[in-house]
């Protein structure tokens, strides 16, 4: 009786793995990239979520920059939580880095992922960009409002 039970417990957690959902964060959509650039924190204004484990950053609102992570940031992409940036060796840049990392800060648990590469965009690799994620990556200046509706 006991060896049914724990079969039977096997089995059904087996079948709970494969029901499990599977990652959804996209395959990387510049694989030639460089992924070696830096970019001044104190003069990044605008960040734009892309999904789990990319964001964009505009530096001094001109300079568009994907950031990428080592592994998918859960709270990221689901939006209405803050993004820090953090510069852990103090240089004052945001680099491809052990140190530097992205926290998502207003969750029960604060959670922090390391940056594993930073590349500057030109504007193929923007419409690269959003051919793979279906959206408009033009940064909007704050406070802008749609004028059409």
């Amino acid at each position: 009786m006991h060896r049914t039970l724990v079969c039977i417990g096997c089995l059904l957690l087996s079948w709970a793995s494969l029901a499990a959902p599977k990652n959804t964060t996209p395959e990387d959509p510049l694989p030639d990239a460089d992924r070696n650039d830096c970019f001044t924190i104190r003069f990044s204004k605008d960040r734009r979520v892309l999904d789990d484990k990319r964001l964009l950053v505009w530096e001094n609102g001109e300079i568009p920059y994907l950031v990428e992570l080592d592994r998918p940031l859960q709270y990221l992409s689901s939006g209405g939580h803050s993004i820090t940036l953090i510069d852990g060796d103090g240089d004052g840049l945001m680099c491809r880095s052990l140190r530097d990392s992205i926290v998502v800060v207003d969750t029960i648990l604060s959670k922090s992922r390391k940056v594993v590469g930073v590349t500057e965009l030109d504007a193929q690799d923007i419409q690269v960009l959003e051919a793979k994620y279906k959206t408009s990556l033009a940064r909007k200046k704050r406070g802008q409002w749609n004028r059409d509706s």
